[in-house]
């Protein structure tokens, strides 16, 4: 078995990022081709309106032939009937684009957020939420066909040019100035958009965090320091929004000055032509309809670049989540059930961003039908080791491993079924008490009640008003400290794990919850797991076999339960550990 595993880094070069979002991109590239088809054809149907005006204005009112207009208006109206299909299609298409987008990337975006969250990454899940939601907003709204739209009004140039070239020249450089507005108005918006939702993005973070304190705001009347801070934050948003927005109105209001500009030049063109004969004057209104036609898509990619702007950045979060370091390597065919074997061969772990080892070359082993205890002071690394220990860490060198398998490189739903953790946030979720037990999947009522029996709840869950169906609230906000941690703990022990691994399992425990507890191990190594139990309050270690205390990220002592009440019964005053010290006046 190879000692020591390097970090996985990403291949140099760009990021590729992952295969969901190279599938959306391919699949949204082949929609925005289809879309460019309609829009073509939608170019050129456009073409009937100036077309009747001029055949109205030079035949039917010099003919006097209400026949000839009949005809003209009834291929008119079927033109644009088949105008608004070809219009509802393409709109329905770019709707299925952003869907698309929103169902294929949400799930994986979500996840990739979360595992970001265990390696101290900044992107939040409600952010990732975000970003998917602006980019199906973007995929589904008009802003994806303004450049398209744009490209094809070189067919209303080209027909005017073809009516007189004096028309293409008055057409072409208003199109221009229009392009000159927006390549402006780009400059000016997007940058300053882009500070504006990073402010904006801050802002949630910090208030997100602090809803997770607030009860410590409440009591120690932290409200008004924390609403100083949000409004400096938000003071900063608005100012940049503010900027952006009025830079944004003044490009608009330049792109419209242009746009009546250009109208009353090809009006003005066209009449001069007409006094000239060298027109109809059904042409100078064909003109002025086919000039409104081939502008309007710019003056709406000039609205766009803020829809572009906040898309843009969007793709960049989920782009920069999708590739992030760390991501495992997940086997692809599950492994058979393990027997519970834990071995740590010379862990070493240093947190992202830091040169400061965390842990630094733990090595043991913990038998099945074992149970370890790890003690230490405050920031030896303990609950360090629990992460790495349940696989939700990388080790920067070395490996843990179950039945020689590496935990890391372990696909975790399938590594998860064999594992127990009781952290000690707890991280109860949403719904029943049955869902909760079952860890939110379909769930066994023999296995739920037996991992409640095991955990001493099943009577306490019986009290309750709906029993196994009484719902916990958010994060099991219904629920007392110690009920959601002797519930977190049957969660653990369901489906008799393999690995029980227990953060500070007592933390909020009375009496009648320790004894249950210490009945649980004493069961689940019967049962054949490995145990390994982290615990500042000594009374949990009477269940152990084992004790390993961590000083310093590193390995102190090691030895059994009754050679660790030996060791510390010879030591005396400062020679004794003092966490080691304390557990042992309890055994």
């Amino acid at each position: 078995m190879a000692a020591r595993e390097p970090r996985h880094t990403p291949p140099a070069g760009p990021p590729a990022g992952s295969p969901a979002l190279r599938a959306i991109r391919r699949r949204i590239g082949s929609g925005l081709a289809a879309a460019g088809g309609f829009s073509v054809f939608l170019a050129l149907i456009q073409l009937a309106m100036p077309l009747y005006t001029m055949q109205v204005y030079d035949r039917v009112l010099g003919s006097r032939s209400v026949e000839t207009l009949v005809a003209l208006s009834l291929l008119a109206l079927g033109c644009f009937a088949v105008l608004g299909l070809v219009e509802a299609i393409r709109g329905r298409l770019t709707q299925a684009m952003g869907h698309l987008a929103a169902s294929t990337l949400t799930m994986d975006a979500l996840e990739a957020s979360m595992g970001g969250l265990l390696r101290g990454g900044g992107s939040r899940p409600a952010q990732v939420l975000r970003d998917v939601n602006e980019l199906r907003q973007f995929l589904s709204g008009p802003s994806i066909t303004a450049p398209l739209d744009a490209a094809l009004s070189l067919v209303f140039l080209l027909f005017l040019t073809l009516i007189h070239p004096l028309y293409g020249l008055v057409c072409g450089g208003s199109i221009l100035c229009l392009v000159g507005v927006s390549l402006l108005g780009r400059m000016l918006t997007m940058p300053g958009a882009a500070e504006a939702n990073r402010a904006l993005c801050r802002h949630g973070a910090d208030i997100e965090a602090a809803s997770h304190g607030v009860e410590a705001v409440a009591a120690m009347g932290m409200m008004g320091n924390l609403r100083r801070r949000w409004q400096a934050v938000q003071d900063d948003h608005l100012r940049l929004a503010s900027r952006t927005a009025g830079r944004a109105q003044a490009v608009a209001s330049l792109a419209k000055v242009c746009r009546m500009t250009a109208q009353v030049a090809i009006l003005a063109a066209g009449t001069m032509l007409v006094l000239d004969r060298q027109v109809s004057p059904g042409s100078m209104l064909a003109a002025s309809i086919l000039m409104g036609r081939a502008l309007a898509p710019f003056e709406q990619l000039i609205d766009s670049w803020r829809n572009w702007s906040a898309a843009r950045e969007s793709h960049r979060r989920l782009s920069g989540l999708f590739t992030a370091e760390g991501t495992p390597d997940a086997d692809a065919a599950p492994l058979p059930r393990p027997c519970g074997h834990l071995l740590l061969d010379r862990v070493t772990y240093v947190p992202p961003g830091s040169d400061r080892p965390t842990l630094r070359g733990l090595s043991f082993s913990v038998e099945p039908g074992e149970a370890v205890g790890i003690v230490g002071p405050s920031a030896a690394g303990k609950s360090t080791l629990a992460r790495l220990l349940v696989g939700v860490l990388e080790p920067t060198q070395g490996g843990v491993y179950l039945d020689g398998h590496n935990v890391w490189r372990w696909h975790r739903d399938d590594c998860g079924r064999h594992v127990g953790y009781l952290p000690q946030g707890v991280g109860l979720l949403g719904g029943t008490m049955e869902d909760a037990i079952a860890r939110l999947g379909d769930p066994d009522p023999a296995l739920v009640t037996a991992a409640a029996r095991r955990a001493g709840v099943h009577e306490m869950i019986g009290r309750l008003p709906d029993g196994y169906r009484t719902e916990i609230g958010e994060g099991g906000a219904l629920l007392s400290g110690g009920q959601r941690q002797r519930i977190a703990l049957a969660r653990a022990l369901y489906g008799a794990p393999r690995l029980i691994v227990l953060d500070e399992p007592n933390a909020n425990l009375d009496p009648v919850g320790e004894a249950a507890l210490l009945s649980a191990i004493a069961e689940a190594k019967a049962g054949g797991a490995a145990v390994v139990v982290i615990a500042h309050r000594p009374s949990v270690l009477n269940a152990v076999d084992r004790i390993v205390v961590l000083r310093d990220g590193m390995i102190d002592q090691a030895a059994t339960r009754a050679e660790m009440v030996r060791r510390l019964g010879a030591a005396t005053g400062p020679a004794a550990p003092q966490p080691v010290a304390a557990a042992a006046a309890t055994l």
